[in-house]
């Protein structure tokens, strides 16, 4: 298991450009609106538009995760996090609202 943060707050976050299982992801929203926390199969950076394949919702000033369990969720791509103003499918805010960190394998 490998453990990464992102350097600083962004809407965008790639962990791993190759396949892997995502087990754990955290983000914290410093911005002042609710945001999605989207997981995206991808080896670049998530772009509008894209499908997410879990989301959850991180309230203004506060943080919530993404548990895959021990054995992880299947990425075939890569693993890439981002922010999104809307659940079903990536709308980036525009900003950089927040800070990421996440286990991988």
């Amino acid at each position: 298991m490998r453990t990464v943060n992102s350097a600083g707050v962004a809407d965008t976050f790639v962990v791993s450009a190759k396949p892997g299982y995502l087990e754990y992801a955290m983000c914290a929203n410093t911005g002042t609106a609710e945001l999605w926390f989207c997981l995206v199969d991808k080896a670049t950076a998530p772009v509008n538009l894209d499908i997410p394949l879990a989301v959850v919702a991180v309230p203004a000033g506060t943080n919530n995760t993404i548990e895959c369990g021990k054995l992880g969720l299947r990425c075939n791509n890569g693993i890439a996090l981002c922010v999104s103003t809307i659940a079903d499918a990536i709308n980036l805010p525009g900003t950089t609202p927040g800070f990421f960190t996440a286990e991988y394998a």
